[in-house]
Order: C-alpha cells, then structure tokens, then sequence
C-alpha cells in the first residue's frame, strides 16, 4: 500500500481508504456487526489506514463500529468523520428528514457525541456533511472548527460535498475564502467535475482532496448491473437507481469497451485514473466484502509494480467527455 500525504499537516492516508457507508447505511446489503468488524480489521492489515464515516451513518453506528473493530490501533489509523446532518433532535425521531444543522453550538456539540463513540480523544479529520452554499457563506460552523482544532479536538476540517449543481461554487468558496483543508467529493472517469474546474486552484492551495464514487455507482466495477437497465426505465418514478444513472451508463459502456481494447480491467483504470490525480490523496470505493476489498487494493499493486495508464488510452477517455 502506498500513502500521500495532506498538504496542511502531516497526515498521511493509503492510497485506498475504506469509506462506511457500505457497512452502516440503508441501502446497502448490510454485513452482520461480527462480519463488519473481521473486514475492517482486514482492511488493516492490507495496509488501509483511513476509515471514513460520518456520525449520521446508522445514527451513529458507524462509528461505533469503527471502535469496535479498530479501537486498539487508535494511533495507527487516520479516522475522518462528518456532522451536520442532524439526527439528534426529538422532531425528527422515526422521520427520514435529512435536516442540516451547522449552527455552530450544533457543530461543538456533535463532535463531542461522535468522540465519545469513536472512544478517542481527538478526530483526525472532521468534515461538514453537505453544506449547501448560504451554510459556507456564514461564519459560524468554520468558527466552531477553528476552535475545536485549537482545542485538540481534531487535527483538520474539512467538507464533503454532495452532488448538486452547486457544488463547483461550494468548493471554490470553500478554499479561496474558506482555507478548507479537505474536500470530500464523487469524482471518476464519467464524473470529473467540479475537481477538474478546480484543478488549477487546487494547485495553488493546501487543499487535500478525498474522492469517493470512483466507480461510478458501480459501473466501471461490475457491481451494477447495466446490461440489465435500459436508460428508457428511467422515466418510470418507480425505478430506484438515481435519475443520474441513466446519462451515465452510455458513456460507461463505452469507457468500458475501450478499456477491454487496451487490454485493461476497467475497474483498475477507474482507481488509477482518480489517483493520478495529484489532488487525490485517497480514493474511496465501495467495500462490501472481503473479496472487493482485496481487487481494490491489488488493482493499485506495489510502487515497483505500479504502471500508469497508457496515453493513449488516456486521450481516448478524454474524447468521450467532449464527443
């Protein structure tokens, strides 16, 4: 496993980071608690050493089962957990609303409860969850921040973005006007923006970037089914794969043909492509089970065995983004 370091601090993750949505969110084909906890610790032991979750993740179970799985390696690992998504409040018991909640007493006080499940004294990175653009246009939660860094309470802040069309305008507030120090955001060979719109900012700043959907909901990995979906059934409200999909999957089928002519297992050209991304310090894929994990962490191979994708392969994929 090979690490990169962040640009603000001396954190340094693997290459492959294990993201817990996978084990602790609806939606997902959940693993027992025993099976959760014997992946985590495998994901270790390959090298993995950041573990991302956030504290709305089962309401809390995640990170209780990052303690619970991973809590004798405390000062071996890099833990990354987000708040924001409040799920504390008596209103919202037995309700799905996803209410956001940056108010900065809110943002002191969810990562006090997310400390003391995770058992630790301190979180390496603490990320706001999907900050909508008027949430980084006030001063409150990067107040609350900056005083639970100085505090010892976490060691960088961050944010994670979710996917909306005003995301590439959240992300330059946040690291011209912001000076975040991590940006958590989807990002693969059919989904390039907005990192790609913030490349040359990125250059310029101390801003680390986390990646997840590196196989585009499954596509480039063969975890989703494609041959099965035709775009058309999108129309239909009752079809559950997010609406996003459907413009996706033309274009992934073609990205995956191209990779078979170069002889290339797209899933492994998917993972390469993010990290050869200077900007990416860890991709995040969608570990289900002991037998992804392993082809996600053996498609990277050893630095002496690690080759990059060739260019012309690379100039192909670029067409496709602009044909």
């Amino acid at each position: 496993m090979l690490y990169n370091s962040f640009k603000s601090n001396d954190i340094s993750v693997s290459e492959i980071g294990f993201g817990l949505w996978t084990l602790s969110t609806p939606g997902w084909a959940q693993a027992k608690s025993t099976n959760s906890v014997n992946l985590l610790r495998e994901a270790f032991d390959l090298g993995i050493n950041l573990f991302d979750v956030a504290d709305s993740y089962g309401k809390g179970y995640g990170e209780d089962l990052i303690h619970e799985s991973l809590g004798t390696v405390r000062k071996e690992i890099v833990l990354s957990t987000k708040a924001g998504i409040d799920f504390y409040s008596p209103d919202l018991e037995g309700s799905e609303i996803r209410k956001k909640n940056f108010d900065p007493d809110y943002i002191s006080f969810a990562c006090e409860q997310s400390l003391r499940r995770l058992n630790t004294d301190y979180i390496d990175i603490f990320q706001l969850h999907y900050p909508e653009l008027t949430d980084v246009e006030m001063d409150g939660a990067f107040e609350a921040m900056q005083r639970l860094k100085e505090d010892g309470k976490i060691l960088c802040w961050g944010a994670a973005l979710d996917d909306t069309s005003r995301s590439g305008e959240i992300a330059e507030i946040l690291t011209d006007d912001r000076v975040v120090e991590v940006i958590h955001l989807p990002y693969n060979l059919i989904e390039r923006e907005p990192l790609k719109s913030l490349e040359d900012r990125l250059h310029r700043c101390e801003t680390t970037v986390l990646a997840r959907r590196p196989h585009c909901y499954g596509m480039l990995d063969g975890s989703f089914e494609m041959d099965s979906i035709e775009p058309n059934l999108f129309e239909n409200e009752v079809i559950s794969v997010p609406k996003k999909v459907s413009g996706a999957i033309e274009l992934a089928r073609k990205v995956i043909q191209l990779c078979r002519e170069f002889d290339i297992d797209p899933r492994k050209a998917a993972t390469q492509f993010v990290l050869e991304n200077s900007a990416v310090a860890s991709v995040l894929p969608n570990i289900k089970d002991s037998h992804s994990l392993r082809e996600f962490v053996e498609d990277l191979g050893s630095q002496n065995s690690r080759s990059e994708l060739p260019n012309d392969l690379v100039l192909s994929l670029d067409e496709f983004q602009f044909s």
